[in-house]
């Protein structure tokens, strides 16, 4: 419809200590809804897509039910109130940085602190439209590795980029 989509996060107010945020505007940049989302805890939203009946927000969560942060992904309806929140991740930190929408389901990627490397590794994981983990993947190098953007390939596949530490102290992009 001409309108915006903007996904973040606030202190400002909300629910907690810091809560995901969205806001959904008309095609001047009007205000048609806001929305936080979360707990008493830190919560940060990092991407938003529209669907055909809906939203879905992902981001990060440090009240994580599997231990430490989680990535956390948020469906909701057309006017933005929550359908349902999943919650992925390993007993360590897992902090989602990128999201794609697939026909069947969506993929977060990010980097996980217990999924591969103490150091940290690109992390992704897979699911049905559910919101229900089809599975996960790490990804790099011994030294650190994370994931800013994922994305579907037409034969089925995903691009994984971000970046990759170096025995050197550098940094060095990351792409699979």
């Amino acid at each position: 419809d001409g309108g915006y989509l903007v996904a973040g996060s606030t202190g400002s107010f909300g629910n907690g200590a810091g809560d995901m945020y969205v806001v959904r505007t008309d095609a001047l940049g009007e205000p048609l809804w806001t929305h936080v989302y979360g707990g008493i805890g830190v919560e940060q939203g990092v991407a938003c897509r529209e669907l055909a009946d809906g939203y879905v927000l992902a981001g990060s969560t440090s009240l994580g039910v599997h231990g430490g942060y989680d990535m956390v992904l948020v469906r909701t309806d057309v006017n933005g109130e929550p359908l349902w929140t999943k919650n992925y991740g390993t007993a360590e930190w897992d902090l989602c940085y990128a999201l794609d929408v697939l026909p069947d389901g969506f993929i977060l990627g990010g980097l996980s602190y217990g999924a591969g490397q103490p150091s940290g590794s690109a992390y992704a994981v897979r699911t049905d439209l559910n919101g229900d983990t089809i599975w996960t993947q790490a990804f790099g190098g011994p030294l650190g590795t994370e994931c800013a953007g994922i994305r579907a390939t037409s034969d089925g596949g995903f691009i994984v980029v971000g970046s990759m530490a170096t025995a050197n102290g550098l940094t060095d992009g990351f792409f699979t």
